[in-house]
């Protein structure tokens, strides 16, 4: 749901999306909680359109009804470095990852349906790091990790 869902605005032709759309911005899956599903738009950060109507902020909400969310570990073991193949890594766990999804499918969901990659810096050296990973779902394409989450490694 958009609020204000009609305004009156200008903008130029070159602006609109498939010759009809005008982007107030973009909602980061990462942030989306079903108690933190409102996000706010201000129109002075909208540079390419001008709004006739005396607004100065559109607002959004996602609607995640039956939605909920559960914390869980992932193993370091399920964990693989993207790397050039010059290093290893040992992983420890990532703890609190929170995965947001339907009621039913979260309730249901194991650590083992989580995986993750953390991607080795051009100039790693061997001994402990901590590294930004991508937590990925496999098996769910319904749900998302909340948030961003970083791992300590042991490379060699």
């Amino acid at each position: 749901t958009v609020t204000p869902n009609v305004v009156r605005a200008a903008l130029s032709e070159d602006k609109l999306i498939d010759g009809k759309k005008y982007s107030i911005g973009v909602i980061d899956f990462t942030r989306l909680l079903p108690s933190n599903n409102r996000f706010v738009f201000s129109t002075a950060d909208m540079k390419d359109i001008y709004f006739i109507d005396d607004i100065s902020s559109i607002s959004a909400t996602v609607e995640l009804e039956n939605y909920d969310y559960e914390r869980f570990t992932l193993p370091g073991n399920r964990i693989k470095l993207v790397s050039d193949g010059s290093m290893t890594a040992k992983f420890e766990d990532v703890t609190n990852v929170v995965v947001v999804g339907p009621e039913k499918t979260v309730k249901t969901m194991t650590p083992f349906h989580l995986t993750g990659e953390a991607t080795l810096p051009e100039d790693a050296k061997a001994g402990v790091i901590i590294l930004p990973v991508t937590i990925k779902l496999p098996t769910h394409d319904n749900c998302w990790t909340y948030g961003s989450y970083t791992v300590k490694a042991v490379l060699k």
